[in-house]
């Protein structure tokens, strides 16, 4: 496979993450508009996006800025290969194979295809049951909403991390009628991550679909959709280094050939006549019109960047990291964290609550006196969070350039925003 990014250097086994090196791929981590040190903790929001990434981008609309599947001529077949290349380095990614990946916007956009597509198709003709959970991302939610009267859209239980209670999850399948669940891998909020395998054997058993929402956890753990077993997978780029306006919809081997598009026109046909129309075989006939070619190929130098230094490095730093920042919360007085306190079962999102202080305030503080770069609010997750916090939570988030300086800088401001709240 061609490559024409800097990468990484190939990781040795076992290899801790050289996060210095990494954080020399990110021109933002050098320092904020005033000179000092900018420390981004909004990970879960927007990943930063390295060198390579940019690199691939720019390599498209500087040498090549072509269209794909249409012209002949040899930047054209370029850009054509370079996206069916893209499209192949995703795949190897989640463990899945090319023509079980479409590209899409983003996950919500997959999120809403998915759904467009099951009811187009026929899934609920005579009604039926989406169980998901109120701890999804609404684009998790509101698209099963909106399938129509006769769907039902019933919700799983929580157990109090706020991971998916798989005792009632069982019970809601054997009560019969449930012909999707539709949950996340790993919560926006809690970063709580929920058990896939045992999700997906218990749906398989009484013959339901199983859509996931891996917008949070494939950047950090990675996918294999092989061991899983799901139906359906979306996540977006801009979340693992890429590009924004670019996400990926994986769908098991055989759905894509049995589901005609919701959306046709220029990209997704063989031929047309004058009354009828023979489509495309394979993801193509989902990507309607010209997709985002720039897009694809910065966030396949993404998945090329990561490969680099390997998921496992990656993974055992951010334990650490999470780790670190669990201790740290459990000796914080004031401060209300949401979600497991189990380092193994979660990434590294934490929501929490200052007492007495509105979550916009205190992450206004920590940027304005200290630039670090925080979330407060909802976080597109509004039934979870009022269900934690009526007024919304803070929400700092860690990614693999993070290092244990800057959570310890974040937890020193943190405690001096308490202290001065707590004297005024």
């Amino acid at each position: 496979m061609s490559r024409h990014t800097t990468v990484a250097p190939a990781p040795l086994p076992g290899a801790a993450l050289d996060v210095d090196a990494v954080r020399r791929d990110f021109d933002l981590l050098r320092g904020g508009p005033d000179g000092n040190a900018y420390v981004y903790l909004d990970s879960a929001s927007t990943s930063l996006t390295p060198r390579p990434v940019v690199d691939a981008i720019t390599h498209y609309y500087r040498d090549l800025s072509t269209n794909i599947h249409r012209a002949s001529y040899a930047k054209a077949v370029e850009t054509t290969r370079r996206y069916e290349e893209a499209r192949e380095t995703v795949a190897d990614f989640v463990r899945a194979e090319p023509d079980e990946i479409v590209f899409t916007a983003n996950a919500s956009a997959g999120l809403n295809l998915v759904a467009r597509l099951l009811e187009y198709n026929g899934l609920f003709e005579d009604g039926g049951t989406v169980l998901t959970t109120l701890a999804e991302h609404h684009s998790n939610l509101l698209p099963w909403r909106r399938l129509g009267k006769e769907v039902r859209v019933g919700y799983i239980e929580l157990l109090e991390d706020c991971s998916i209670d798989l005792d009632s999850l069982a019970g809601q399948l054997r009560a019969g009628g449930v012909r999707v669940v539709a949950v996340n891998h790993a919560s926006n909020v809690t970063g709580t991550v929920n058990d896939l395998a045992a999700v997906s054997r218990l749906a398989r058993e009484h013959g339901a679909l199983v859509v996931v929402d891996g917008t949070q956890c494939v950047p950090h753990r990675g996918f294999s959709a092989q061991e899983l077993d799901v139906d359906f997978l979306a996540f977006s780029a801009h979340k693992m280094l890429g590009p924004t306006g670019i996400g990926v919809l994986y769908a098991k081997k055989g759905h894509l050939g049995r589901l005609d598009p919701v959306f046709v026109g220029g990209g997704t046909v063989q031929s047309v006549s004058a009354s009828s129309e023979r489509p495309l075989d394979g993801p193509s006939r989902f990507e309607v019109g010209t997709p985002n070619i720039s897009g694809a190929l910065g966030l396949a130098a993404a998945v090329e960047y990561v490969n680099g230094y390997g998921m496992e490095a990656i993974q055992a730093h951010e334990a650490a990291l999470t780790a670190e920042a669990l201790d740290r919360f459990d000796r914080m007085e004031g401060v209300t964290l949401f979600g497991s306190r189990e380092s193994a079962n979660r990434v590294g999102t934490f929501s929490f609550r200052l007492d007495g202080v509105p979550a916009d305030t205190v992450c206004q503080v920590l940027a304005d006196a200290y630039n670090i770069a925080t979330r407060g609010g909802h976080h597109c997750a509004q039934p979870l969070v009022d269900r934690l916090s009526g007024d919304g939570v803070c929400r700092m988030s860690t990614y693999l350039y993070n290092t244990r300086a800057e959570l310890g800088f974040f937890f020193d401001s943190l405690q001096a925003v308490r202290d001065e709240f707590a004297r005024v």
